[in-house]
Parts: C-alpha cells; structure tokens; sequence
C-alpha cells in the first residue's frame, strides 16, 4: 500500500503486493454480479459456496487471483468510476522487476473523483 507514509530508513524491506490477476476487471459487469459473470455463482449467494467447493475445489491461486480482481480492482472501479484504469495500478517490484500493486495514485484520483461528485451536487 505505497499510498500511505513509508518510513524513510526501514529496519525491514517493505512489502509489496504481488499482482495475481489473469486478466483486467471488466468494468462493464456491475461489482456484485461480477461472480456470476465470470461462471462463480457460489460466490454469491445465488449458490451454496460450500457444497461447490466439496465438490468442485477451486485451486488456491485461482481463488487468490479471482478475488484480487473482484475486490480489489472492482472496488478501484466502483470508487473512481471513470477515472479508473487498471494500468495506473499495477507497477514493477522494485526487488525483481515482477508486477505488483501500486496504490501511488490513489489518492490524486479519489480527490479528482470527490470534486467531480462535488460538482453534480450544485445547482446550475
């Protein structure tokens, strides 16, 4: 979370969070049908999740992967509507040069997106 205040002389490397997603969030599906677009209706409760997964286990990775788009990305989405864009945040490891999260950003596009909502609250 490299939008928050890092310390300037760490005793431990920082974290970074790998990326994991296997393709962009289609921010064409609204958030809470996402699931059941991409064929996990179990996710929702339009089926038992823990009778699929007895029967049907879904790797770890496939899991981790799924949720880092639909609730990390899709709530990127929802909040900043169409100011966001997957790429703004998604970077480099600084360690190896595998991709990461990047939440530099953040804070510039949610101020953009409060004054945009700030604008259709006023009368004309």
């Amino acid at each position: 979370m490299d939008h928050l205040p890092l310390p300037s002389d760490p005793i431990l490397p920082l974290s970074e969070v790998p990326y994991l997603c296997n393709e962009p969030y289609d921010t064409t599906i609204p958030f809470l049908e996402y699931p059941r677009h991409k064929g996990r209706p179990w996710m929702t409760r339009e089926a038992p999740y823990e009778y699929h997964e007895a029967l049907f286990p879904t790797p770890t990775r496939d899991l981790e992967s799924f949720f880092q788009t639909w609730l990390c990305f899709g709530l990127l989405a929802e909040l900043l509507a169409g100011l966001f864009d997957h790429e703004r945040f998604v970077s480099k490891s600084k360690r190896d040069g595998s991709p990461v999260i990047s939440t530099m950003q953040l804070q510039s596009l949610t101020e953009q997106r409060f004054e945009l909502v700030r604008t259709l609250d006023k009368p004309t």
